[in-house]
């Protein structure tokens, strides 16, 4: 479930970086209409909050568009849906397979992890198995921590926290390519798996298809 807040986190950290005057006010903005909606509940529920200090008034018209901004505080500080987010920070990728992956991970990743964390159809049939009942009538819940999706989960931890590196090295003005020669693509063949048929077919000094750019029998060969 880390892997759903880490991915949107890694959006806001693009977005904020591509509109930094933005992202302030949007701080700001968020901050101020939170605090009248936390008021709002203390007021309403006294005897199980208590009471906050009022916050400065605001005026009618300030106070519709944080409304129309933020709702009920149901949306992200930026103002704009996850996907709207995706859409801006984008252009940060290079066309091809690196901007494949982002796609990837919003469409797929991040739906399935909004499946497992949400009480959907999809999520709840995870924690049943068939039990070895004679008649097939017993069923077998699973409940915990559970291997299922493991690799899954560290490769989308590590394409991350490679995203967020890669953003903080652009930001400082170093040398991001680099990285992307370096630490991520031999980093990434961890979670690469390579048929052993497919092995017998190279020479160990031949470069690895995982991509790592390494020789067979520095990578996958050895």
């Amino acid at each position: 479930m880390l892997n759903r807040s880490l991915f949107e986190a890694m959006v806001d950290c693009y977005w904020s970086a591509m509109n930094p005057t933005l992202a302030v006010e949007r701080i700001k903005d968020h901050t101020t209409y939170n605090a009248h909606l936390k008021a709002g509940v203390s007021a309403k529920y006294p005897d199980q909050f208590g009471s906050l200090a009022p916050p400065p008034p605001l005026s009618d018209a300030e106070e519709n568009r944080l409304r129309k901004l933020y709702r009920r505080g149901s949306i992200s500080w930026t103002g704009l849906s996850l996907y709207n987010r995706v859409k801006v920070i984008s252009e940060r990728w290079p066309e091809g397979k690196a901007r494949e992956h982002l796609m990837f991970f919003f469409d797929i990743a991040n739906s399935i992890n909004n499946e497992v964390l949400h009480p959907t159809p999809w999520g709840m049939s995870r924690t049943t198995r068939p039990a070895t009942a004679p008649d097939g009538s017993a069923v077998r819940f699973h409940l915990g921590k559970s291997p299922e999706f493991c690799s899954e989960t560290l490769f989308g931890s590590f394409w991350i926290a490679s995203s967020v590196v890669r953003l903080i090295l652009q930001q400082c003005e170093l040398e991001a390519e680099e990285f992307e020669d370096g630490l991520y693509t031999r980093g990434i063949r961890a979670f690469v798996s390579i048929p052993s048929e497919e092995l017998r077919k190279l020479g160990r000094n031949e470069q690895c298809p995982c991509g790592s750019g390494l020789k067979v029998k520095r990578c996958h060969g050895h």
